[in-house]
């Protein structure tokens, strides 16, 4: 029900204004003083309470949470901007954790990526290799794909298709931002993955082939899976599993 409400909300609108030094919107370090970090991926247009809820839940279990706000933009139908975007989210987060880091010296460093937040959180972990286990939240394991036959970004893929970009294209373009790309970032980490099996946003195969690339990049895979789709599990997994 709940993705069938998000997938029928009216077309995104996208400003020729937008500029990919504007991907990271905001960053924010709640609890620093603890001595471990989870650093949370938001899913598009930001996880909002549900996000903020996780947080509480891992403040409260003394957990330092970082959590960055993308803009909207961060997919849309330009793909050498998108390309672009995820670039400057990759550098500039890595730098972030580097400094970050030098100051606090956690003892321990956990990457929670929700729904989109995977793509960031899979170049993150390629560009940062210093954290120490991580979990995918309704992963896809292909942007270009994923987004092409997900019901909340149609609207998109045909803006593509009218500009002359097809499939194919599009995938071979964004190769490089496929979580299941950058799976060797995970070898021989802790990783969890919590996937949805009726998803109609990221179309359940994609999760399935996200969990085999991990598992043949070497990372120690636990996965749980969920009936309730997309935004439901996303729910679930703030308020009752986020279990790092």
């Amino acid at each position: 029900m709940i993705d069938r409400l998000v997938s029928a909300r009216g077309r995104d609108v996208f400003s020729d204004d937008y500029s990919p030094q504007q991907a990271i919107q905001s960053q924010e370090l709640i609890n620093p003083d603890a001595q471990k970090l989870a650093v949370i991926f938001p899913p598009w247009h930001g996880g909002g309470r549900f996000t903020d809820r996780l947080s509480e839940r891992l403040q409260n279990r003394n957990w330092a949470v970082l959590n960055y706000n993308f803009h909207n933009q961060i997919i849309e139908p330009n793909p050498n901007r998108v390309l672009a975007s995820y670039e400057t989210v990759q550098a500039e987060i890595s730098v972030h954790l580097d400094e970050i880091q030098a100051g606090a010296a956690y003892r321990y460093m956990h990457f929670i990526g929700i729904s989109l937040g995977n793509v960031a959180m899979a170049l993150v972990a390629k560009e940062y290799p210093d954290f120490s286990s991580a979990t995918f939240v309704v992963p896809g394991s292909n942007l270009a794909t994923s987004m092409w036959e997900g019901a909340r970004t149609q609207g998109i893929a045909e803006s593509m298709e009218q500009q002359g970009h097809t499939k194919s294209e599009v995938d071979e373009a964004w190769r490089d931002l496929a979580p299941m790309n950058n799976a060797v970032a995970f070898r021989e980490k802790r990783v969890q993955t919590f996937i949805s099996t009726t998803d109609r946003i990221i179309l359940p195969h994609y999760q399935s082939q996200m969990n085999e690339a991990l598992i043949n990049a070497g990372s120690h895979l636990t996965s749980q899976s969920s009936r309730l789709g997309h935004g439901a599990s996303i729910i679930k997994f703030c308020y009752f599993s986020g279990k790092i």
